[in-house]
């Protein structure tokens, strides 16, 4: 399993990396509380808004032939 843990700039760019993550994957966004959730076998990729209006973005990796896909993705909303 791989852990990546990253903050991104603006509530906004945070609510769009997960829509775009939905889209690909077809999983459904969940709401936990203040938290966006994406969840499946392959994967748990969570938003947590801060109050300085930044997001933090928590993301486990369990498969790893979706790795290098996913990790693309994330890699164009990382600070």
């Amino acid at each position: 399993m791989e852990k990546i843990k990253f903050k991104v700039s603006t509530w906004l760019k945070s609510e769009e990396l997960m829509k775009k993550v939905s889209s690909i994957f077809n999983i459904p966004i969940e709401e936990r509380d203040a938290d966006l959730i994406l969840e499946n076998q392959n994967f748990s990729l969570r938003y947590h808004p801060d109050d300085r209006e930044f997001g933090f973005i928590f993301c486990k990796i369990y498969n790893v032939t979706i790795r290098n896909k996913l990790n693309s993705i994330l890699s164009e909303y990382q600070e």
